[in-house]
């Protein structure tokens, strides 16, 4: 999984490498509570908007049956 810009400001973008399954990808906060959450696709560039958020880290998670990543993501304004 690659995760650009980072840190960053208005958008990021979600790259899954390989595989060609579906996936869930959750944004969490820093306390690892839900914020936001959309179904992904193998070997698409995703764009996940964070204009209403505040800076601060956050978490990405992507996870289907078979597995789980999570990558930390900065967001500043």
């Amino acid at each position: 999984m690659i995760i650009y810009p980072n840190p960053a400001k208005n958008e990021f973008f979600v790259y899954l490498i390989g595989g060609t399954d579906s996936y869930w990808l959750t944004l969490l906060d820093a306390m690892g509570k839900p914020i936001h959450q959309l179904m992904l696709t193998g070997n698409k560039k995703q764009r996940v908007s964070t204009q209403q958020l505040p800076s601060g880290v956050y978490y990405v998670r992507i996870e289907n049956a078979e597995r789980s990543m999570i990558k930390k993501l900065v967001i500043t304004k």
